[in-house]
């Protein structure tokens, strides 16, 4: 949750707000803000206050509101409990079929290595000692927070910039 996110619901806890949208609330903060963002709704709904929660984060959906209304194409497709629903259904019905035909089975990607990075390091420490190699086939993905070195870790391996240490070898 961002600062704007908190000003906005103690501007309303403030005025004694009994209604509450909260559109992505848990959209950007860590773990520690959501439990509290949490602990907040409970409290607020002790108090009597009627809470809309929206979000695309289907295990929260399923542990925050009392009930949940699905939707797809613009229209309510489904409304339950949460508890009596697990996460596979609420999908099921956002995309109006069994997940089962959703996806195709997925090959094991060949043992041919398209892509070695062997213990590269920033010049300027920006990462170091990140290891991998990349199949042909498969999708591999690098993620952190802003300022963890995954763009400098990229502009790396693709030679953009350079490394002071390591290696990055690509086959055909």
């Amino acid at each position: 949750m961002d600062a704007q996110q908190l000003v906005e619901i103690g501007k309303a806890l403030a005025f004694n707000a009994r209604l509450l949208i909260l559109d992505e609330p848990s959209a950007a903060p860590g773990g520690a803000q959501t439990k509290l963002l949490c602990k907040q709704i409970e409290n607020l709904k002790a108090d009597g206050a009627g809470i809309i929660y929206m979000s695309h984060r289907l295990q929260e959906i399923r542990q925050v509101p009392n009930r949940i209304a699905v939707m797809r194409d613009g229209a309510k497709v489904q409304d339950c409990d949460r508890g009596d629903v697990p996460v596979r259904a609420i999908v099921e019905a956002m995309v109006g079929r069994k997940m089962g035909r959703m996806f195709r089975a997925i090959p094991t990607p060949p043992d041919d290595t398209v892509l070695e990075v062997k213990d590269p390091a920033s010049p300027r420490g920006k990462f170091a000692g990140v290891s991998f190699d990349v199949k042909k086939g498969e999708v591999f993905g690098i993620v952190g927070l802003v300022g963890a070195g995954r763009s400098e870790l990229v502009r790396a391996i693709t030679g953009a910039d350079r490394i002071a240490a390591g290696r990055v070898f690509w086959t055909q």
